[in-house]
């Protein structure tokens, strides 16, 4: 029975894990399944400048992972113990275990990744007509350079500029 506890756990502990944003997860290149099969426009934009930059993006999808593994590995510990505190017969005990173990799991799962990731960025500053303007997105220095580049809208004032060259290969 321990040993189910502890696969339990260390599966737990992998789910937590998964799901790290990074640059290649969501830069203007990376489209979500959502965006496919639509029209959206397209501008040719100059790239005046290309700035480092950092953002914190938060990780909903990690999160209500670890709250779920929480819950789920919580009410199976409360559940054990219930029924081995009623003896061994206490069905009851159980129950009960089960429900505040699951309690228990579910809010220390949640407090999982409640920082944001850091993720590099880049602060594009570029020329459409006489206007500038600047986005900034997710994505690598490396992968932009002054000169012509697409700029993608799905809709509103969101932009999507895409890669205008590659990084060098390792």
């Amino acid at each position: 029975m321990k040993d189910k506890f502890i696969s339990l756990a260390i599966c737990g502990a992998l789910f937590a894990g998964c799901g790290a944003k990074t640059a290649d997860t969501m830069g203007g290149n990376v489209y979500n399944q959502g965006e496919l099969n639509r029209q959206q426009s397209v501008k040719v934009v100059t790239i005046l400048e290309v700035l480092p930059a950092r953002v914190a993006v938060e990780d909903s999808g990690t999160k209500t992972q670890s709250t779920t593994v929480g819950a789920v590995l919580g009410a199976a510990v409360g559940a054990v113990t219930g029924y081995a505190l009623g003896g061994g017969s206490s069905d009851k005990g159980a129950v009960i275990g089960g429900i505040v173990g699951g309690t228990l799991g579910g809010v220390g799962g949640s407090k999982v990744g409640d920082e944001a990731t850091i993720v590099d960025a880049v602060s594009l500053v570029y020329k459409i007509g006489d206007e500038v303007f600047t986005s900034t997105q997710a994505g690598k220095v490396c992968e932009f350079m002054a000169g012509e580049a697409y700029m993608i809208s799905s809709q509103g004032s969101d932009t999507r500029i895409q890669p205008n060259t590659k990084c060098p290969e390792k």
